[in-house]
């Protein structure tokens, strides 16, 4: 292989630089989202919430991030040293006022017997350090019976500034503690034996993970967006009824963020007729629902018998009426005739006047009703036995002419003749009656209606 075939190594500065290069072209929010990601390290909520703002609207202030940014990066990449552990409290049996010191150059070697405390400052570091031995216990002094709270003063250097920090087991450790790393032969056996995730992944990276992340995120809430926007849509333009020759249909299916409001307001003004139609339709809508239902059904009820009337009216003044009135008329006439030639040929003998006419009939229907249902209720008018029944007009005993007389009247009221006499007339009176009837009059017009919804 020659040296050409090597890959060219890149600082953490430079991989900036690279990245900074690349955003040039990115969207204004991603490059906004690289600042933040450089100068912070990660994003927050309010983050998050600022960026989709930013990428929802192009007119969005933003500060994209630029090499000045990356001021900030460089310090990052200065190495940690640790410098001391001292006053180690409730720590296997550490005296508290006991010191390790670390040398600012070169190598450290602690030794001591077993039981000496090596162990006991291992487990600090392990702790407050990155190991890939993450279950060490922090032991206390088994003669130790107050459970004194454990704790240790850790310093340490950053390009050669002293810093120190006062750890104990259940708080955070250091932000800048984690940069070293704890090596023994338990971390030796877990690197060999099992499969482990990468301890350490260069600053850059994280920064390109985390806008990966944020890309995710933000999809997500434009999403979320969408789909609420889509949920607020009037029907009439997520499904316009609108034909597309109007002028309106044209400008509802052609809606778009170019689309002229001046336009729109133009299309929204309604005529006078129409205005003064919704003020009638909101000045209806604002009364109480079931007092104004209850006035439509009364109104209702009230047009449907004037339409009955009308239609009977028509139906009583038509060309048909006036034909069926007739053809009664003449019916009735014809059928009075005959009886009134049947009546004269029949008692023309008889010694008192108009036998057979109307006023004798009704004498005739009274007698037999007097008759049927008071005198004689067990026989049927004018059965009679001569001599022994007396007649229910005159009161004097019937003779056996006056028998003969009488079946000969009731003969000639139930005859044929007579009774289609009655027919045709009371069919004349009937028709009459309904004529009569349907008048816009006795229908009781006088109605006062409210304006109609």
């Amino acid at each position: 292989m020659t040296t050409t075939d090597q890959a060219t190594e890149l600082t953490e500065a430079q991989a900036f630089e690279a990245i900074l290069q690349w955003s040039l072209d990115r969207p204004a929010w991603q490059r906004d989202a690289l600042r933040r990601l450089v100068l912070n390290g990660r994003l927050a909520e309010k983050d998050i919430q600022e960026l989709t703002a930013i990428c929802c609207d192009k007119a969005a202030k933003c500060v994209p991030l630029a090499k000045d940014h990356l001021k900030s990066v460089g310090a990052s990449g200065e190495p940690i040293s640790l410098v001391r552990i001292a006053a180690p409290t409730g720590i296997n049996a550490l005296p508290d006022d006991q010191t390790l010191d670390f040398s600012k150059v070169g190598l450290s070697i602690i030794y001591g017997d077993n039981g000496s405390g090596k162990s006991g400052y291992v487990r600090i570091l392990k702790h407050a350090c990155r190991t890939r031995d993450g279950k060490t216990s922090i032991r206390r002094d088994v003669e130790d019976a107050t459970v004194t709270p454990q704790s240790a003063i850790i310093a340490f250097a950053r390009a050669g500034v002293e810093d120190s920090h006062n750890w104990t087991p259940g708080a955070a450790t250091h932000a800048e503690l984690p940069s070293v790393s704890i090596f023994d032969t338990r971390s030796a056996n877990i690197h060999v034996e099992k499969t482990n995730a990468v301890a350490y992944i260069p600053e850059p990276m994280q920064v390109l993970e985390a806008l990966a992340a944020a890309c995710d995120t933000i999809k997500g809430n434009i999403d979320i967006q969408i789909a609420q926007r889509r949920s607020q849509t009037p029907h009439v333009l997520s499904a316009p009824s609108l034909s597309r020759d109007t002028a309106a249909g044209t400008f509802v299916f052609n809606l778009s963020a170019r689309s002229s409001i001046s336009q729109l307001e133009l299309l929204a003004k309604l005529p006078e007729v129409e205005s003064k139609r919704l003020v009638e339709i909101q000045a209806d809508l604002a009364q109480e629902p079931q007092k104004v239902v209850a006035r439509l059904q009364a109104q209702k009820t009230k047009l449907q018998s004037i339409r009955t009337a009308i239609s009977k009216l028509c139906a009583a003044s038509g060309e048909a009426a006036f034909t069926e009135r007739d053809r009664l008329s003449k019916d009735s006439y014809q059928k009075t005739e005959a009886a009134r030639v049947a009546s004269e040929a029949l008692f023309a003998a008889s010694p008192l006047p108009d036998i057979g006419k109307d006023i004798w009939r009704a004498l005739w229907d009274a007698a037999r009703r007097y008759s049927n249902e008071v005198v004689y209720p067990e026989r049927k008018f004018p059965q009679a036995v001569v001599g022994d029944d007396l007649c229910v007009l005159c009161q004097q005993p019937l003779s056996q002419e006056a028998v003969d007389r009488q079946s000969t009247f009731e003969s000639f009221i139930q005859g044929t003749t007579k009774a289609d006499e009655v027919k045709a007339s009371n069919a004349l009176q009937r028709f009459h009656g309904d004529a009569t009837k349907a008048s816009l009059v006795r229908a009781r017009m006088s109605l006062r209606f409210s304006r109609p919804i």
